[in-house]
């Protein structure tokens, strides 16, 4: 059994959130796109570095306790480590809960915004002509330990057939694949879902872009969530807690029709929902 294999193919039980503001919002039906930012750049920007110290702090255990073949491994993957701290790896949040005010005070000023559904299968082309997939963030530190271990182990095999070195290599350019699903477990309740580039990206790639924010600026990949010729088509909609709740459903409506998008659910008129969270943060 792989603990990572099992992570890398869990799919959504159903539809998954992008929480957005309106500015985002609009982004999203207008231009058939969704901001990933690098990893490093996401609202708790601890994340990366949780999973980069939950491998340092094995391989300095294992370096310290054990007396064997590996160790000369560990030292040289220690030694690597930093060539990844600043790795371009672009990510894109999602959740499986559609109103959820953890979600509406972190990603929606003043809390005012917008959740929208879509569904894991309607992505999968553009997943695949991007070379993107969908990881479920793991919380546990059991699983998390588990997979760190199953990292470390795989490179650390490979030393019959290759230098400690090259294993050590090999360890380093597998950690992005795993770590932008690590949160800690304070983090629960949020049930994410990440959208992830499978590997480092160019920075000089054409869809990777730059956007101000408060105190520097923020890179992100333009993922094309359809074809520029394909109607862009979502599951449903959350207006966030509003003052004027009414208008914004009525507002997010005619945006959406006026920008042409699909609802998924067949013979069902535009879905848009208020949300059911008694909060005021306006």
């Amino acid at each position: 059994m792989s603990a990572i294999r099992d992570m890398l193919a869990a799919k959504p039980p159903g539809p998954i959130y992008h929480y957005t503001s309106n500015e985002g919002f609009l982004g999203i039906t207008q231009t058939k796109t969704l901001w990933a930012s690098k990893l490093h750049y996401l609202n708790d920007s601890t994340e990366f570095a949780y999973a980069i110290r939950l491998v340092r702090e094995t391989l300095e255990n294992r370096s310290k306790l054990e007396r064997g073949p590996w160790n000369k491994f560990y030292g040289m993957a220690l030694k690597q480590m930093g060539s990844i701290e600043n790795v371009h790896v672009f990510v894109a949040c999602f959740s499986e809960v559609g109103d959820l005010l953890s979600q509406w005070r972190g990603y929606c000023p003043n809390s005012v915004g917008y959740s929208v559904a879509f569904g894991e299968a309607q992505m999968q082309d553009s997943m695949q002509r991007q070379e993107f997939r969908l990881v479920r963030c793991v919380y546990d530190e059991d699983l998390q330990g588990a997979i760190v271990k199953e990292l470390i182990d795989s490179a650390a095999e490979s030393i019959d057939k290759t230098s400690a070195f090259s294993a050590a290599q090999q360890l380093v350019n597998r950690i992005p694949e795993v770590a932008p699903a690590f949160k800690h477990p304070q983090f629960s309740e949020e049930r994410e879902w990440r959208l992830v580039s499978k590997g480092p990206v160019d920075i000089t790639h054409p869809q990777v872009r730059f956007r101000p924010a408060r105190w520097t600026l923020i890179p992100y990949y333009l993922f094309q969530l359809c074809r520029e010729s394909d109607v862009l088509s979502v599951d449903h909609v959350y207006v966030g807690p509003n003052p004027h709740m009414e208008r914004a459903r009525d507002a997010a409506l005619l945006s959406l029709w006026n920008a042409g998008v699909n609802f998924t659910q067949a013979g069902r008129s535009f879905d848009v929902r208020r949300s059911a969270v008694p909060y005021r943060g306006w």
